[in-house]
């Protein structure tokens, strides 16, 4: 249902003229796995493949630059294209996007760039050397205010991130001035039918029987913040 509503929000953004949606929550709660394993594969759907052009989802880490830029390469080489250099402007990466749908043959398409554990560019203290050469979690995030704050109407570009609650604050304050262009979506607990799907789900696709009472077993010892990762 996350999923979906995800995918909803999306939609409205795109319409709305809107370009960055931030999924929040408490960590632990599934924000990456929304994304990984719920959103993206949904987007890439066959039935919604002519709307999206969908980046695989990469974390920022201590180099932004080059994850983005590894991420661009993978979608370069499968549409049979040499990989392109990082890029470090708004206009350059536009400028990637407008060949990349090009040569995927989705000239009409919506670019999704998935950024998972957005908190991680307000984590990173910046290097002498990332100073100097602009590649350092500050400059990436001026990048991306550039690119939701000044559309080109060539090429609409949506940025669907996931970040702690805890570090809303601090994103907001940054200079950039990306965080008063987000819309946010709020990612609560799983609750026990939640829990169930995700622990029996996944069993039923692989045709694995689980033993009678087992997910309810697992699913009681699910109360506590942290539970999420330490069932997985």
């Amino acid at each position: 249902r996350e999923s979906e509503e995800v995918v909803r929000r999306l939609r409205s953004l795109r319409q709305a003229g809107g370009a960055f949606l931030l999924v929040l929550g408490a960590s632990g709660c599934g924000k990456s796995s929304l994304l990984r394993a719920g959103v993206v594969p949904q987007l890439r759907q066959k039935r919604e493949c002519e709307s999206w052009l969908v980046l695989d989802p990469f974390r920022p880490g201590a180099e932004p630059f080059g994850e983005l830029g590894d991420v661009l390469a993978s979608a370069f080489e499968a549409v049979g294209e040499a990989p392109p250099e990082p890029p470090y402007t708004a206009a350059e990466f536009r400028g990637l996007l407008r060949q990349l749908r090009r040569k995927s043959g989705h000239r009409e398409a919506s670019v999704v760039v998935p950024i998972d554990q957005f908190e991680e560019l307000l984590l990173v203290q910046p290097s002498r050397d990332e100073v100097r050469e602009g590649g350092g979690a500050d400059q990436f995030l001026s990048l991306l205010a550039e690119l939701v704050g000044h559309a080109d109407g060539l090429v609409l570009v949506l940025v669907l991130g996931t970040m702690r609650s805890d570090f809303l604050g601090a994103f907001q304050l940054h200079p950039s001035d990306l965080g008063q262009r987000v819309d946010q979506f709020l990612l609560g607990p799983l609750n026990t039918e939640g829990i169930l799907q995700v622990i029996e789900g996944p069993a039923r696709r692989v045709g694995l029987k689980l033993e009678t009472g087992l997910g309810l077993r697992l699913e009681k010892d699910t109360s506590t913040g942290d539970a999420l990762p330490l069932l997985a």
